[in-house]
């Protein structure tokens, strides 16, 4: 939308829920979470809702996607509601490649940890 709240233009049209969208360093693209039946993945697209991917994630529960400064990465909290033992039920947070590619698990902490942020 504009900035005056004017030309409210919706850019998804996936089921299910489409939340914590983020735009990209350079203004380009958008990267949200696509919440459907048990599944949720995070999806990137053009800031006009054209060539929507969805990139490769775990199966579980995604929230608060941010680019790296270069946009090259994306950093997310998961959580793996299916997993087992110390870390059962805990959020964790992970960095990939914006296409889905070398995914690294970066805590591992029996805690909420979700919200990254890069530093400059």
């Amino acid at each position: 939308m504009d900035t005056d709240g004017s030309h409210i233009t919706p850019l998804t049209h996936l089921p299910g829920l489409d939340e914590w969208p983020v735009f990209s360093p350079d203004g380009r693209r958008i990267a949200f979470v696509g919440a459907g039946p048990g599944t949720y993945t995070i999806n990137t697209m053009d800031i006009d809702g054209s060539h929507l991917m969805r990139v490769p994630t775990p199966v579980g529960a995604i929230v608060s996607p941010t680019f790296s400064p270069d946009g090259r990465k994306i950093a997310f909290g998961y959580s793996d509601y299916r997993e087992q033992g110390e870390l059962a039920g805990t959020w964790q947070i992970y960095i990939m490649d914006a296409d889905g590619s070398h995914l690294t698990r970066l805590t591992n902490a029996r805690a909420f940890n979700t919200f990254p942020a890069f530093g400059p």
